[in-house]
């Protein structure tokens, strides 16, 4: 029931990623044919909309229609772009993205969620912004798998022990906080079964001119 992608967006620049990220209601084949209708949604009319608020009410219409209220989905769509440093996102139910302030030592959780898709056919979302990215700042884009997982005796992993990881982490590139954290979630589960879909996606700011 999982889902992430990057996505070439209508109305975006060439220097400009675009992240989704999302989760359908419950478990098992009825949430994957869910999430896979989603995707199609999402990837057919991405090119043709003119903002990420746009995309998130047409896929918001699709999927109510398709589900008819029996299922939603959360869904994140994130905006970066590399040649003026600026960041946009719209939210969809989905847990809103955690910013890692380095010169300040500490996580702003970037606010702007709307509901679920699949729940209101005339719901509204809206496009949020920041401007002036800095270097050494990290995004964290995740599903609640992440931190809902338990270990053998039923201990959460915690948005705590998250947020700490990629702290101490922060000073690595992106794809090896990235490795961390999947590491440090597979070792604290201990061999307890993995209850949920896990999925997250790690983005860390450079210095200007750097990739």
């Amino acid at each position: 029931g999982d889902y992430f992608d990057y996505l070439e967006v209508g109305g975006q620049s060439p220097d400009t990623a675009v992240v989704a990220i999302g989760d359908v209601s419950g478990h098992g084949i009825a949430a994957a044919m869910t999430m896979a209708s989603s995707r199609g949604v999402l990837r057919s009319r991405s090119r043709d909309v003119a903002s990420l608020a746009e995309l998130l009410r047409h896929m918001n219409r699709q999927i109510t229609e398709d589900v008819g209220g029996g299922r939603f989905m959360t869904m994140l769509l994130l905006a970066i772009n590399a040649r003026r440093r600026c960041l946009r996102w719209a939210c969809a139910g989905h847990r809103e993205p955690l910013l890692w302030e380095p010169g300040m030592d500490h996580f702003t959780e970037l606010k702007g969620a709307g509901i679920p898709l699949g729940i209101d056919i005339g719901a509204d979302y809206q496009e949020h912004q920041l401007d002036d990215l800095r270097s050494g700042q990290i995004l964290v884009l995740a599903t609640d798998g992440l931190w809902e997982a338990r270990n053998t005796s039923g201990e959460k992993f915690g948005l705590d022990r998250l947020c700490s990881l990629v702290r101490d982490c922060a000073h690595l590139p992106a794809a090896e906080i990235r490795d961390q954290v999947a590491a440090t979630e597979q070792a604290f589960r201990n061999g307890a079964p993995q209850s949920d879909d896990i999925s997250f996606v790690i983005i860390k700011v450079t210095g200007a001119g750097e990739p």
